[in-house]
Formats: C-alpha cells, sequence, structure tokens
C-alpha cells in the first residue's frame, strides 16, 4: 500500500509510526505530540486524536494486512469512508481503552458482481470484533448478514459497543469477518463504518461544527442584508448572536468549481488536493454530509481527497428536501451529540425547479396573480430568453422567496434541537451560499452566466462558540476560498499547508486581499474578474473583451467603466497572475503561423469522448469561443503566436481510455494549408489532425519548443509528467447527467 499523503497522516500532520500487535497480547503504547499555538481569542488547540481509529490504521499501515482496504465506498444508498474486509480477513491494532469508553461504527455486507449489487448472490458472512490481551481473548461484537435471505439486512447497521469493562486495558482490537458456508466469499465483503474510539466532547476550545451552505442564495434576499420581506427570520436572529459579514462573495457563479473552492480553500480546484475535512479526520472527529446537490458528493468522493481518512465519514445525498435533509441531520445528531462532530448541510430549494411548500408560498405569492406561472416554476431557459412579463417574474421571485423561507424554518428546527441537547453554544455555526442568483438583474435568470454582483455576493453568518463577537458587523472583503481555514481555526484544528485562503479570525482588521472571482463552465462565456476596493475588472475570453466598474458609484453595475490611469493594468496584470497556476495544470497548447495572417482553429471533440472546462490564455494574446455543450473550441490569434490551456470532462458514456479531439484550420477555405501537430516533449508528429489527449506522447517536463513554420501552422501541445488532467468528477451514471441537464446544467 502506497503510505498515507502527509496531509492525512495522524497526529496532526505528524507521521507517527503504527504499532502492531498479536494476538497472544503483547502491546506497547505511545504517547502522541500534539502542536500548540494560540489564535487571537486566546484558545489553545485541543489535542484530539482518538484513542482509536481503525480506518486511519489501516489507511497508515505501511504493511497492510491481506484482503484489508480503507475506502470510501457506497454501500444501500450511502457513500461512507470505511474498512473494506474480504472474507476471509483479519485486521487487529493495539489500544489502551480510556475511561468510559464506547466504540462507535456502522457496519454492513454487500456483494457486486461487476459494480451492481446482487445479494442474490451472496452467502452468509459473520462479523466480529475481539479484545485480545495477556489474559485471553474476547468477542465484543459478532453480528451474523444473510444478504440472500434477509431483506432487512440490505442496510448499514449503526452500533455502540460499551467499552467500560475494558477501561484502563492495554490490548488489541482485531476486525474478523467469516464465512461458515464457503472457505472464501469472492463476492462478498464487510464494510466497517469508521469505527473509532472518541472521548472528546466539545467545549469553547474545541466546538461542534454545523456548516450550512444554501444554494443561490444572494444575500440581498436576506433579511440581516437589508431585505424588506420574511425570508429569513432564523437566519437574521442567528446574525445576532454572530459576526455578519456584509461583503462575503464567492468565487465562482456555480457549484462547480464554488464548493470545491470553499473546501479546498483554492481559486483552482485540483481534486488531489486536501479538503476542510481532512484535519477532522485526522481527529477522529466523526463527521457526516447530507446534501442535495448531485455535483458535490460526486466531486467529494473521487480523487485523492476522496482517499480514506480524508473526506467525510459519511456522506447522503439525493434529491433531499429541506426537512429529508434536517430529519437526516437531526437522526444522526441524536447518535453522536455526547461526542464532538462535524456536520455539514447544503439545501437546494432555493434552486429551480422553484416548488415550495404551499406554507411558504402562500406568504409571498401575490393571491390576485392570474398570468402563467404556476406553483412550481421550472422553465429556467424561458425565462433567461425574456418569455416573461414584470408581474410573471414578480411572482417566480416570490416563489424563490419561499424557497429561502423553507430552508430558514429547517435551519430553526437544527438550532432548536442544539439547544434542548445544550450543545447550541459549544457549536460552531457557519451559514453561507455557493452563489447567487440572477432575478433579471442585467437581463437574464439562472446563475453562471456572469460575475455580476447578485451571482457573487452571499450571505455569511458566523455564531462563534459561546457567542463571542456577538452583533459584530464586518465590512471588509471576504471570500469563498476563506471559509475552510477560518472554520479549522475557529475549532482549534490546523489547516493544510495548501490552503490560500485567510483565516479571519486574524485578519479581520487588517485590509483585504483582492477579490477573484471565475466563470469556467461550458455553457457560459468564460470570464475572470478582480475586485479591489470598489474596483472590478471582468475579462471576458470569448470576445477579448475587458469591462470595469466602480462598485461605489454603480453599485448595479448598469455603466461599464474602465478605471482611469494605471489602475487596469495594474489589476489585468494581477489578475493574470491569480491564474498563473493553470499554465502548470491540464492540457496547455502554442500555436504560432508562416505568414501575417491572422490564425483560426476549431477543435471538435470526437462524440461520446470529453468536453473543454476551464480555459485561459498563456498570454495576453488570443479569442477563446467555446460552443455551449463544451464540445467545440475555436480559437484565434495572430501568426506571431498565442497560447491557451484547458481542462476535459470525460463523457459519461466513454467507457475507453481515448479522448479523441480533431484539429481544422477554419482559415484554409479549401486551400491545401499544412497544419502540423507536434506532441509533448519530443516533438512527435501527429500523423493525422486527430489527437488522442490521453497518449503519453503529450507527457513534457518544461514547454517544449514550438518554432516558427515555414509553410501553414505550427500547433504544439502538452501536458506535465503526473499532471491529472481531468478537473472535474466523471459522471457515469446517464440518469445522474439528466438530474443535472434538469436543474439547468447542460454539461
Amino acid at each position: 500500500m502506497t503510505p498515507i499523503p502527509p496531509h492525512k497522516r495522524r497526529a496532526l500532520g505528524k507521521n507517527f509510526p503504527r504499532l502492531r500487535s498479536d494476538h497472544s497480547g503483547s502491546c506497547l503504547w505511545m504517547g502522541l505530540a500534539c502542536l500548540l499555538w494560540m489564535s487571537t481569542t486566546a484558545w489553545a488547540v485541543v489535542p484530539t486524536v482518538p484513542a482509536f481509529d481503525l480506518v486511519g490504521l489501516v489507511a497508515g499501515d505501511e504493511q497492510p494486512q491481506k484482503n484489508v482496504e480503507a475506502v470510501m465506498r457506497g454501500a444501500h444508498g450511502q457513500t461512507r469512508t470505511a474498512v473494506r474486509m474480504k472474507i476471509p480477513a483479519a485486521a487487529g491494532y493495539p489500544v489502551k481503552v480510556p475511561e468510559n469508553a464506547i466504540l462507535q461504527f456502522g457496519i454492513s455486507a454487500s456483494a457486486l458482481v461487476f459494480a451492481v449489487e446482487s445479494p442474490e448472490l451472496s452467502q452468509p458472512v459473520t462479523a466480529r470484533i475481539w479484545f485480545d490481551d495477556e489474559s485471553g481473548s474476547e468477542v465484543i461484537y459478532q453480528r451474523r448478514i444473510k444478504l440472500k435471505d434477509r431483506s432487512e439486512d440490505r442496510t448499514w447497521f449503526d452500533e455502540k459497543v460499551d467499552l467500560g469493562k475494558l477501561a484502563g486495558r492495554s490490548g488489541t482490537l482485531r476486525f474478523e469477518t467469516s464465512s461458515e458456508v464457503v472457505e472464501e466469499a469472492e463476492i462478498s465483503v464487510v464494510y466497517w463504518s469508521t469505527p473509532r474510539i472518541t472521548q472528546t466532547r466539545a467545549s469553547l476550545d474545541s466546538p461542534n461544527l454545523l456548516f450550512i451552505t444554501i444554494d443561490c442564495l444572494r444575500a440581498d434576499h436576506v433579511g440581516a442584508y437589508g431585505y424588506p420581506h420574511p425570508t429569513t427570520p432564523t437566519i437574521d436572529g442567528l446574525s445576532e448572536k454572530g459576526i455578519r459579514f456584509a461583503h462575503a462573495y464567492a468565487n465562482a457563479p456555480m457549484t462547480l468549481p464554488s464548493i470545491p473552492q470553499i473546501f479546498t480553500s483554492q481559486l483552482f480546484p485540483s481534486r488531489d488536493e486536501p479538503l476542510l475535512t481532512a484535519p477532522f479526520s485526522d481527529a477522529g472527529i466523526p463527521s457526516a454530509a447530507f446534501i442535495n446537490n448531485a455535483w458535490i458528493p460526486l466531486w467529494l468522493s473521487q480523487g485523492a481527497h476522496a482517499d480514506p481518512p480524508g473526506t467525510f465519514d459519511r456522506i447522503i445525498s439525493g434529491a433531499l428536501t429541506a426537512d429529508n435533509i434536517t430529519d437526516q441531520a437531526l437522526a444522526w445528531l441524536s447518535d453522536h451529540e455526547q461526542h464532538r462532530f462535524a456536520l455539514y448541510l447544503h439545501f437546494l430549494d432555493a434552486h429551480t425547479p422553484y416548488r415550495p411548500p404551499a406554507r411558504w408560498r402562500d406568504v409571498f405569492v401575490d393571491k390576485n396573480y392570474r398570468g402563467p406561472v404556476g406553483d412550481t416554476f421550472k422553465d429556467d431557459k424561458g425565462a433567461a430568453a425574456g418569455k416573461y412579463n414584470a408581474a410573471d417574474q414578480k411572482k417566480i421571485i416570490a416563489l424563490y422567496d419561499a424557497g429561502i423561507r423553507y430552508i430558514d424554518s429547517q435551519i430553526d428546527r437544527l438550532l432548536q434541537e442544539l439547544k434542548s441537547k445544550k450543545i447550541f453554544d459549544d457549536t460552531l455555526i457557519v451559514i453561507s451560499a455557493d452563489h447567487g442568483e440572477e432575478l433579471w438583474d442585467h437581463g437574464s435568470f439562472f446563475h453562471g452566466q456572469s460575475l455580476y454582483e447578485e451571482l457573487l455576493h452571499i450571505p455569511l453568518i458566523v455564531k462563534l462558540p459561546g457567542g463571542a463577537e456577538s452583533g459584530r458587523v464586518v465590512e471588509r472583503t471576504v471570500q469563498g476560498i476563506d471559509l475552510a481555514p477560518s472554520i479549522l481555526d475557529w475549532m482549534n484544528l490546523p489547516s493544510p499547508d495548501q490552503f490560500q485562503g485567510e483565516k479571519l479570525g486574524r485578519t479581520l482588521d487588517q485590509t483585504p486581499r483582492d477579490f477573484i472571482a471565475t466563470a469556467t463552465q461550458a455553457q457560459f462565456p468564460t470570464r475572470y474578474a478582480i475586485r479591489r476596493g470598489h474596483t472590478k475588472i471582468v475579462e471576458s475570453l470569448n470576445a477579448a473583451e475587458v469591462e470595469g466598474y466602480d462598485l461605489e458609484a454603480d453599485p448595479r453595475e448598469a455603466n461599464a467603466t474602465l478605471p482611469e490611469g494605471t489602475t487596469t493594468a495594474e489589476l489585468m496584470r494581477d489578475l493574470r497572475q491569480a491564474r498563473s497556476i493553470l499554465r502548470e495544470r491540464g492540457f496547455q497548447m502554442q500555436v504560432t503561423g508562416a505568414d501575417n495572417r491572422e490564425i483560426e482553429i476549431e477543435m471538435s471533440s470526437a462524440p461520446v469522448s470529453a468536453t473543454f472546462l476551464t480555459l485561459d490564455r498563456r498570454g495576453e494574446k488570443g479569442v477563446l469561443q467555446l460552443s455551449p455543450d463544451g464540445r467545440r473550441l475555436q480559437i484565434r490569434g495572430p501568426a506571431t503566436g498565442f497560447g491557451l490551456r484547458f481542462d476535459r470532462l470525460k463523457d459519461s458514456n466513454n467507457l475507453g481510455n481515448r479522448d479523441l479531439v480533431a484539429f481544422s484550420d477554419r482559415n484554409a477555405a479549401g486551400k491545401n494549408t499544412p497544419l502540423r501537430i507536434s506532441l509533448g516533449a519530443s516533438g512527435k508528429r501527429s500523423d493525422a489532425a486527430t489527437v488522442d489527449l490521453n497518449s503519453a506522447d503529450l507527457e513534457s517536463p518544461s514547454e517544449p519548443p514550438c518554432d516558427k513554420p515555414e509553410r501553414g501552422i505550427h500547433l504544439c501541445l502538452w501536458h506535465y509528467p503526473g499532471e491529472k488532467v481531468s478537473a472535474l468528477p466523471e459522471i457515469k451514471d446517464p440518469a445522474l447527467r439528466e438530474r443535472l441537464r434538469a436543474l439547468g446544467y447542460i454539461q
């Protein structure tokens, strides 16, 4: 097994050795040193390394035990971090059982044939947990699972084992699977979901976390931000008990990449970077996510950051209404209230299709309205095309507001439960959004299509443990990438070194950094923006245009005006510098021509291959126009040379390892103009105008030379060794892709 990456190692990032013992009971015990430091609130980091954490032990074991693996897998409708054991298998690790200890875990069995659940083919399996020490061995837990014969066994069993009688004893906890029917059950496996002994209860110094993001919630539809309608009484009340950030901004106008930006604290997230959740896992803090937005679990469960123990213990996702999410979150909370926890919820009920419950719809909708808009609205394309008049738009906005109020009512249920369990004061509560929603502010509807304020300005309410900073309003600009390092700092947990955001608890009185926003989804033009003070610059790659706004004089961005003097040039330089990481990732391309004519090339994806994403120039020249389906990219620039970069999103029906793209010279006009394509460091010439982007020939450790040709066009294409060139999660399920389309996403 490959050693666990440094950012996922136990003991606050230090690679302490794993101790093993045999079943005879010899056992060693080692103390863990923990780093201490002081935050601005004078809190010290509290060591929270669990007494026992099977997933972490297996993931970090450099001598893995046979048929035992730490995984993040879906089974019986849930995705969990777990230890997977084939039949038979066993894994044992040393433990010193503390006082009042409880071993908490989930367990399930699964039978897979070609990745399809096949319980009818399974054999009965038995799962046991043993405690071994010098006095002998005893079974402390046993369950027999019969998937074939008992439908009630096709689920997760969440268990608690009281270890009180073992308190103070040193030994080995041994997890074992077996089958009495066959010696080896090839298709059956047992999943042990995060078996863990934790003693730490939440306190003001080591709080719980309740982190909520609300899809499509723009700040100016929240009462605490000045909205006159009663959309958010619960959130408004919480803002009085915490900090309200008056100028919080999403770094993107769509869920992807906004949520990945939040969780990785990076402007351009990679699927191989550590997440906000990694320190939870390192500290053994039970965690769960309940989500309605298909993009988020896809992203959280793919890439290196999904390798245990890097992400949530449990991810529950699906077409869940706000009350469904709240019901499940409260049930999970009841099982974990005795321990410190981290709970993440993402609500989708303010996203199209708008279909709020009648109770809240009646609060906002004009009863005298008689137009074509019903009690459910899902025609986002018609709305963007100007299909609806002012009265219709008012009805649609009322449905949007009612959805917000519905979510707010469910947040109230959560807060009341925290109070009833007397853990409200010991819980850090963060409420924000992934992006806003355009409601015809600039003549359109939905989100993703621009970088205007209505899509980027989001609410951010933070209730600190014990009510610290109660009622404070922060006027400085903050952004989505600040959330993860700030949450961890307020929880007194360390942040991964890769995080780019600020720890807001330490910088509230400092001058804010530049705010950067990205709009890189294929169905809308690629744009990048930078804001410094009241000045905002937006660069559009599809037309090589730059717009500027003075947000103090023109807060609604009605009049594009570039700032005078050197300000525009400085901001453009800094905006391009903020994107410099893109020139080290993904596919890179340089183009040059023999004559002085403008070069125009079309790149077309083969059917069932992949789509283009996250475009950018490699310099200041060139126009990049992407078709709405993301499959055709037209590039235009001077023959003196220009470059670009891009990522690819694999098609759900692409079951092979090829990703074919055809290149054509759009200016050739029937002429026999040569188009020479050189690949990677060797400059290997492509024999045809179609290139497989998955070919190993594209690798190059540095930018290869791309000489000016004697005739025609020379195109050089490469990516760096080891670079992960897939930027977004693969959507392997066609039904899931259709569900995303129903939400308004073309890809």
